[in-house]
């Protein structure tokens, strides 16, 4: 294969050759951990810009990137530097009461792997549920809650600054920066509070036909959710309300047959 680069991972050189068709392999899986090789998830996990695609795709998509060669799924924090997972919310001894880890850390019982890698989907039951209660539950093995985990692992594969050093435009990524769980969960709070947007409004997934389909729908829902805040405001305050109108042609819900 064409295309190859080294990657240092954990003092380790490894050397991994990448093609788009590769990529479409990755980007194929939308069940099942097994579906992807566990070092290339490893790869994607740790290495901001290899496949950006594997964190803004799907839900689906985005766990089985953060789930281990035993099946634990961790937030990308507890993948890399609190590997423990010594703070949760209310435990004493610590200095903040909320941490941003509601339970404690649970794992996947030894006698369980073995079990899971007979099955074709680790994590999902044929009926596309959670094998875990854990996850059912909308919590990761680490603790943290799978939505802001997800926002989490999205943030860090998109994100990027751009500044001017010695006259040059300069644009960075976060690069080998992780969110702590008690930040992350003040900024993953607010962006839905300020956006009115979810994790699942980001997903490009299969349902948008380009990325200004996407963005079109996403501006509206944020449209119907600010007017429903601001309407709702209003109610209290006995102000007038306002209505979505369009300023040409017929009004409708925007979806996947539409042009944007």
């Amino acid at each position: 294969m064409a295309g190859e680069y080294t990657l240092r991972i954990f003092s380790v050189q490894l050397s991994y050759q990448w093609t788009e068709e590769v990529k479409k392999t990755v980007l194929k899986c939308w069940g099942g951990a097994q579906d992807i090789p566990a070092k290339l998830r490893r790869l994607i996990r740790e290495n901001q810009s290899l496949v950006p695609d594997a964190a803004t795709r799907s839900r689906g998509l985005a766990l089985e990137c953060l789930t281990t060669q035993n099946f634990n799924v961790f937030c990308p924090y507890h993948h890399t530097i609190d590997k423990a997972g010594t703070k949760t919310d209310g435990k004493d001894g610590q200095k903040y009461v909320l941490n941003g880890v509601p339970l404690p850390r649970e794992t996947v019982h030894p006698d369980a792997i073995k079990a899971l890698k007979t099955k074709k989907s680790a994590l999902y039951t044929s009926k596309g549920e959670f094998r875990s209660p854990r996850l059912r539950d909308g919590h990761l093995n680490c603790g943290c809650e799978i939505d802001e985990a997800l926002m989490d692992f999205y943030f860090w594969k998109t994100w990027t600054l751009t500044g001017v050093v010695n006259g040059e435009e300069v644009t960075e990524s976060m690069r080998d920066q992780r969110f702590p769980p008690r930040l992350r969960a003040f900024l993953v709070k607010h962006f839905k509070d300020w956006t009115c947007l979810t994790i699942d409004d980001l997903y490009t997934g299969t349902y948008y036909r380009s990325p200004e389909h996407h963005q079109g729908v996403m501006y509206f829902k944020q449209l119907e959710r600010i007017l429903v805040k601001y309407n709702d405001l209003q109610e209290k305050l006995g102000g007038p309300k306002l209505s979505l109108e369009a300023v040409e042609g017929e009004f409708k819900v925007p979806g996947a047959d539409d042009e944007f």
